[in-house]
C-alpha cells in the first residue's frame, strides 16, 4: 500500500479533490483526514501526560509488566 500527504491551500481545490477521490471504492482508496487524527492523538497524549505528571496514572515497572504478561499467557496456554 502506498500513501501520500497533500497540503492544499485553497478550500475550493480541496473540495474538488475530495469529490474526485470519493469516486473510488473503499477497496481502492481510503481518505484519512490528517487534521482530525493528528489533533485527536495530540489531545489524548496531552491528557495522558497530565495524568502522568499529576501521579494519577497507574504505572508499573517493566519487570512487573513482564511477569503479568507471562501469567496471562500461561493462563491461556492451558
Amino acid at each position: 500500500m502506498d500513501s501520500i500527504h497533500i497540503k492544499i491551500k485553497d478550500k475550493e481545490t480541496y473540495q474538488h479533490l475530495m469529490w474526485f477521490l470519493k469516486k473510488f471504492s473503499k477497496n481502492e482508496l481510503q481518505v484519512i483526514e490528517a487534521k482530525d487524527s493528528f489533533k485527536s492523538i495530540q489531545n489524548e497524549l496531552r491528557k495522558e501526560l497530565k495524568e502522568m505528571d499529576s501521579g494519577s496514572m497507574d504505572m508499573m515497572e517493566l519487570e512487573e509488566f513482564d511477569k503479568e504478561l507471562d501469567d496471562i499467557i500461561a493462563h491461556y496456554e492451558d
